[in-house]
């Protein structure tokens, strides 16, 4: 499932800066853990897996699982999580990432992102977006009806819901817009 947003910042904004209003965004809104890494053209970000409500929502109460039930991408796949609704963002700014698009499951998502977090280098982060850049969240939900049941890849929602539920819908609606 995928969100996207133009970028109107043609070319006025760091990769640097614009991972900074990411990064803060999904900090406010509690994504903690969070991975980074480089595409061709710019850079992403992946979420921890979080329970979320049927309304796309996420849970107050264990929203990321910890052990002995731990809500990460292998816990997941596996079906060794809490019985319920799982999502994780992948987030990636720049041009668009045919790996990314092309991706039916998320193990495809995984061999892309990798379980790599680091630092853009500092050429990288210097570098100013290009017109036609844009921000892509690939939004992945697993459900797990029951404990001796797998976690299978469900499409209940859409991905304008999960934006609004989780709450970054609206910023990042404007996270480009606004120049430096």
């Amino acid at each position: 499932m995928l969100y996207e947003q133009a970028c109107l910042s043609n070319g006025s904004l760091s990769l640097q800066r614009v991972l900074n209003r990411i990064n803060g965004i999904l900090r406010e809104r509690g994504y903690r853990d969070r991975r980074r890494f480089l595409t061709p053209t710019g850079f992403g970000l992946s979420t921890s897996f979080e329970r979320i409500a049927n309304d796309g929502r996420p849970l107050t109460q264990q929203r990321f699982d910890t052990t002995p039930f731990y809500n990460g991408a292998w816990q997941v796949l596996t079906g060794n999580t809490r019985p319920g609704r799982y999502r994780s963002f992948i987030i990636t700014f720049g041009g668009s990432i045919p790996e990314a698009s092309e991706a039916k499951v998320f193990t495809e998502m995984v061999q892309l992102t990798g379980a790599r977090d680091f630092a853009l280098p500092a050429d990288v982060q210097q570098k100013k977006g290009r017109q036609g850049d844009h921000i892509e969240v690939f939004i992945y939900e697993y459900a797990r009806p029951a404990l001796h049941m797998q976690a299978k890849l469900v499409q209940t929602l859409q991905a304008s819901e999960h934006m609004a539920g989780s709450g970054l819908g609206p910023r990042f609606d404007r996270i480009c817009a606004r120049v430096e």
